[in-house]
């Protein structure tokens, strides 16, 4: 595994760490729900940055972005137009 790779998967295990305290949060009846709204939203950062990370990896590792599919695809049609067979 690349140093990348590790690196988004800890951040998705992290989220789901701070997904389940806020779970807990919420269903304790002794504690108030704002700190377990703070975990939440810690959960739902911490899958946004494993998400980048995780695209991240995919664009390092050659594949297309959708904006290049899409260049590529322009410019394939615009390279056919003007052609008569």
């Amino acid at each position: 595994m690349k140093k990348h790779e590790i690196t988004s998967i800890l951040y998705y295990v992290a989220s789901i760490l701070f997904y389940v305290a806020a779970i807990i949060g919420f269903c304790d009846e002794a504690s108030s729900s704002s700190m377990a709204t703070v975990w939440l939203c810690l959960g739902s950062v911490y899958m946004c940055l494993g998400a980048s990370q995780h695209r991240k990896d995919n664009d390092d590792s050659g594949k297309k972005s959708d904006s290049e599919r899409t260049v590529t695809v322009k410019k394939e049609k615009s390279d056919g137009d003007g052609q008569e067979s």
